[in-house]
């Protein structure tokens, strides 16, 4: 009775230790997550709009960041928090601007390759030099367009 309940008390606290190893990495993985999405809100909205206000290029100021996310790697976590963070700022704000850079390029040239223009302007003036309406063409007027 007593190997039984022993064996009983020692497999629910291996299971609940997996529980808490599973929520523990869940838990790591969301908080990354979490980050890696702020970072892409920083990089989409934030970013342009710091780097017009310091006239800097948007690239240039991005590359500014990678050592201050180092070094909050390194006190947050040593030398694999700062591995983390190279990672993280490579995955949240170097590859989309990257890829979006080339896929932006990619599409003006798409847009500009296939875009027809049609000219809209009137072929005869609308006034007369003297900013008043010219009367219409087959009527010679009725007072408000002239004698």
């Amino acid at each position: 009775m007593h190997a039984n309940l022993l064996r009983t008390v020692i497999v629910s606290l291996v299971l609940a230790g997996l529980v808490l190893a599973v929520l523990a990495a869940l838990t790591g993985l969301v908080i990354v997550l979490a980050l890696v999405v702020g970072l892409g809100v920083l990089n989409i909205v934030y970013l342009p709009t710091a780097a017009r206000k310091l006239r800097l290029p948007a690239g240039w100021l991005a590359l500014m960041l990678i050592p201050f996310m180092i070094l909050a790697g390194v006190i947050v976590g040593g030398i694999d928090g700062a591995g983390w963070a190279a990672g993280i700022w490579l995955v949240a704000i170097g590859l989309p601007r990257a890829i979006g850079y080339d896929l932006l390029r990619r599409a003006k040239r798409r847009i500009e390759a296939r875009a027809t223009y049609y000219d809209t302007r009137p072929t005869r003036p609308t006034t007369d030099p003297g900013g008043r309406p010219l009367p219409p063409a087959g009527d010679p007027g009725r007072g408000e367009y002239g004698p």
